[in-house]
């Protein structure tokens, strides 16, 4: 992440392997990011890139379509390949 102003990179660790999606909340506070095999969403603060929550979708391999995050920063939705809404 690029902070404009000022021009400070930050760097977010976010998976080991490729990223299959990932999204920023309205607000530009959270980034949610979706692991390749689709089985790991992990949430970052973008304020100091501090991973807050690492949620596990299922054990299966799935594609990710969509990871939407609520105007409140309290839901995210998760859509896949797997005919499910997580």
């Amino acid at each position: 992440m690029v902070e404009i102003g000022s021009g400070n990179v930050s760097i977010i660790p976010a998976h080991g392997t490729p990223l299959k999606a990932m999204t920023l909340s309205p607000n530009g506070e959270i980034l949610a990011t979706a692991s390749e095999t689709g089985t790991l969403i992990r949430l970052f603060s973008t304020t100091n890139c501090a991973r807050i929550a690492e949620l596990r979708r299922g054990v299966d391999p799935a594609a990710i379509f969509s990871l939407a995050i609520s105007p409140s920063n309290t839901l995210l939705a998760v859509t896949s390949d797997k005919a499910t809404l997580h």
